[in-house]
């Protein structure tokens, strides 16, 4: 099975290609606020390198955040594109599960939470369990702080964090009841695998169903709630 999976939500889009497990090309690529041409390139660019064409493409999966509102936006809507035009599978995945499993990678277990700058002071986050070679979400993909969130955090539990949020790494460091995992950035992999575990399950309905994971409101969606609350106060 012939996989591209791409991530765009963060500052950097990563593309990869994928027989099975086997990694036949990736790509990774400074967005600068381009995700449209810089991802429809890539892609290009990819396909021309493995030689293969959009038919021997099996599943188009794409992350679903949280991060950039654009790139995020540009990604899934790219790869769903792609599936619905072709008849092919589609599938996503929140950026917070490619962390909790790439935690597995580096021998994690038991309680953990990948950890994401929501930047404002904030952090994206949820709770996992891993079990063997699975990391299972046991809570709902939050928003919080610092503060709070080493209070939810038990003894022995784990973070995980990427390895360029040097600022995080430092923040939860200090805290010595806790261990801190870093990441390797864009762990295409990962997500590879986590696309071949549910491909028994994909079905091309998963183009309609699977949807962006913002957590966070966008700018447009704040401003429209606070005009429609001064509205109904006649302001």
């Amino acid at each position: 099975m012939i996989n591209m999976v791409v991530d765009t939500s963060a500052g950097e889009i990563a593309i990869g290609l994928f027989d099975g497990k086997k990694l036949l090309a990736e790509k990774h690529l400074k967005a600068e606020q381009k995700y449209n041409k810089i991802l429809a390139d890539a892609i290009s660019g990819i396909l021309k390198e493995t030689k293969l064409n959009f038919s021997n493409i099996d599943v188009f999966a794409a992350s679903a955040g949280p991060g950039s509102f654009t790139g995020i936006r540009v990604g899934m809507a790219t790869m769903k594109g792609f599936a619905q035009a072709l008849s092919k599978k589609f599938y996503s995945v929140s950026t917070l599960d490619i962390m909790a499993w790439a935690a597995i990678k580096r021998g994690t277990k038991g309680i953990v939470f990948p950890i994401m700058d929501a930047r404002r002071g904030e952090l994206y986050t949820a709770e996992y369990e891993i079990k063997g070679e699975m990391a299972k979400r046991v809570s709902d993909y939050i928003m919080t702080t610092e503060q709070v969130l080493e209070k939810k955090i038990p003894k022995r539990a784990a973070v995980c964090i990427m390895e360029n949020e040097a600022d995080l790494f430092k923040l939860f460091s200090k805290n010595e009841t806790i261990a801190v995992v870093k990441l390797k950035e864009n762990d295409m992999s990962v997500f590879n695998e986590i696309v071949l575990y549910n491909s028994a399950d994909l079905k091309n309905e998963n183009i309609y169903n699977m949807e962006p994971l913002y957590i966070r409101k966008s700018e447009a969606e704040v401003t429209l709630i606070n005009k429609t609350i001064n509205a109904r106060k006649g302001k």
